[in-house]
Formats: C-alpha cells, structure tokens, sequence
C-alpha cells in the first residue's frame, strides 16, 4: 500500500521493485530465466534511445543498494551490469551514439567492470566476449552489436 508505481518513468516497474523491498519479510533467487518479454513494436525496449532510457540504470541502482542494504549477502550486480549493456546497445544502435550525454559513463562502468562481467555465469559467451571487447575498444563492441543485429535480421 505504501509503494507506487513511478510516474513518467520508463521501467517503472524496477522502481516499483525497489519501494517494495524494505517490506518483503523473505527473498529467494533462482538463476534461471524464468519468463521472457514480448517486444512490441512500439514499446520501450523497441524504441529509439532517448534519454528516458537511464531510467533503467537508475532503477538498477536503486534495487542494488536496496538489495545490498536489506540482504547483504545477495549483493549481486549482475542487474546492474546488465542495465548498462541494455542501455549502451540501444545508444550505439543511435546515429551519432558517441555524442549522447551518458555514453561515456555507460562506458567507462562497463569498462571498469569488465572483468567481473567476464566471470559471473549469468552472461552469455557472446556478451563476455563484448566486455572483452568494450574493455579493448567501444568501436569493437559496436561491430559486434552490428555483427549480430545483422545475423538477427537475417534470421527473422
């Protein structure tokens, strides 16, 4: 009764998450994917970048610290890392991707990362070998992202 969902946010839904938590008495997590999203066409996940996509990474944040706070031994930043991709994927799908605000933070937390993205088992071969290559060069990672945005095309 006391959480909300956040108004005029993207991925309100994470946030929502976030006031909840100080009240959940037990918390279990399971590492499998247990549901899958549809995509629309017109959804945000299908969008254009906008800056409204931080949102995510700032939800992202929030849990983490809630989580880190409230369960201190599951302070797991998988989330966390995972937001920045999802979001430096949608920036570098963008004209001109290098001249957005954030991007160079996007950047430099993935970077700085790297390694511990690298080793969590959570993320797939393909998404180590772009921390690999984030951490090389973002012009890397970017051939990548179109690497395998062309093999989706293709496939569709």
């Amino acid at each position: 009764e006391k959480a909300r969902f956040a108004i005029g946010k993207y991925y309100e839904d994470f946030f929502f998450v976030a006031e909840v938590m100080p009240y959940v008495k037990t918390v279990w997590t399971v590492g499998l994917p247990l549901y899958c999203y549809y995509h629309r066409d017109d959804s945000i996940t299908t969008c254009d970048f906008s800056n409204r996509h931080i949102d995510v990474i700032r939800a992202a944040k929030k849990n983490y610290d809630i989580v880190k706070k409230l369960y201190p031994d599951m302070g797991k930043e998988f989330r966390m890392y995972r937001t920045h991709f999802q979001v430096l994927d949608k920036m570098m799908m963008s004209d001109n991707y290098e001249s957005i605000e954030e991007y160079d933070k996007v950047v430099s937390f993935l970077r700085k990362n790297w390694f511990r993205i690298v080793c969590m088992e959570y993320f797939t071969t393909s998404r180590r070998i772009g921390a690999v290559l984030l951490r090389i060069d973002p012009k890397l990672y970017y051939l990548l992202l179109r690497l395998k945005e062309r093999r989706d095309s293709t496939n569709d």
